[in-house]
């Protein structure tokens, strides 16, 4: 890849999940493909987007972890360039977020996305798997000892 398609896959990811993540759904709702849009409920995908930051709280840090590139899919049905964007987030109540976006390149040069990837643990559910492996340490490492 050019190095201003590297550039401004990394922008447009930036935009994208900024957008996510301040509320601005419609934005968001742009960077999509037009077959993504077509197969999506927006008002759904809105719903899960704000149940997602009122439990989350505020972004404070996102990092783009790897960007890989390919050329011809053999897993998409469209031909051309495409990059995959992984990234983790940190939130106000969740420690654990990350992702994957997949961006094809137009022909006429502009990035879309056409499959996004996500999943998060907020800090209670965290706690309890916590507690839950604690509690298995203690109670099988008796076990152990014999």
């Amino acid at each position: 890849p050019s190095e201003q398609d590297q550039l401004k896959v990394k922008l447009l990811s930036y935009q994208f999940l900024s957008a996510k993540d301040d509320g601005d759904f419609d934005t968001a709702f742009t960077f999509y493909s037009d077959n993504i849009k077509s197969l999506t409920d927006f008002k759904q995908w809105k719903y899960k987007l704000l149940v997602f930051n009122a439990t989350a709280g505020a972004n404070l840090d996102s990092t783009f972890t790897r960007i890989s590139w390919y050329e011809n899919s053999p897993m998409e049905s469209l031909s051309g360039v495409f990059a995959t964007v992984d990234y983790s987030s940190i939130y106000t109540n969740v420690d654990i977020a990350c992702g994957t976006l997949m961006w094809h390149k137009k022909v006429d040069g502009n990035f879309e996305i056409i499959s996004e990837h996500e999943n998060f643990i907020d800090k209670s559910k965290l706690f309890r798997i916590l507690v839950i492996i604690n509690l298995m340490f203690f109670i099988t490492a008796p076990i152990l000892l014999i």
